[in-house]
């Protein structure tokens, strides 16, 4: 698994013309989303970039909790991010990654997002996005997330 920091400087976010994103606070449609809406004590948000009314890609937000150990507490972290097939490769995932960070630029938030290591496409994304690979590590076997080969000092 990979570990990234996203920049905290702005980077402009670029959607293609008749796309938007717009921003949802604590969704629940389903029970999955109930979970991460409880871990995060109430303080998800959910962005979803839209093409004509049709949710073509999303990331959720959340506050550092109990499972991402290595994180200082005013920070979060990006979860649950996809985009439909058929809209994959317009640059999408990394605008909208540089789209949370600006929003919230003016909070000094460090935001945190993990990619499994063979999930080269999300890699790319997260890189695009200015994102910077602090390490290596995995997911225990109770949930916890743990750098076990930290590359960059800047948690």
């Amino acid at each position: 698994m990979h570990f990234y920091l996203l920049p905290k400087e702005y980077k402009e976010c670029r959607l293609p013309d008749s796309f938007h994103i717009e921003v949802v606070k604590n969704p629940i449609h389903h029970l999955r989303a109930l979970k991460w809406v409880f871990f995060s004590v109430f303080n998800l948000k959910e962005y979803r970039i839209l093409y004509k009314n049709q949710i073509v890609a999303v990331a959720r937000v959340v506050p550092k909790i109990w499972n991402f150990t290595f994180m200082p507490k005013n920070s979060y972290t990006i979860i649950a991010c996809s985009t439909q097939l058929q809209y994959r490769g317009r640059g999408l995932y990394a605008s909208l990654l540089q789209y949370i960070v600006s929003e919230n630029r003016n909070n000094n938030t460090p935001f945190y997002i993990f990619a499994s290591s063979d999930n080269h496409a999300s890699i790319k994304g997260i890189e695009k996005a200015g994102g910077c690979l602090i390490g290596y590590g995995k997911r225990t076997r109770f949930g916890f997330y743990k750098i076990t080969q930290q590359i960059k000092n800047e948690l």
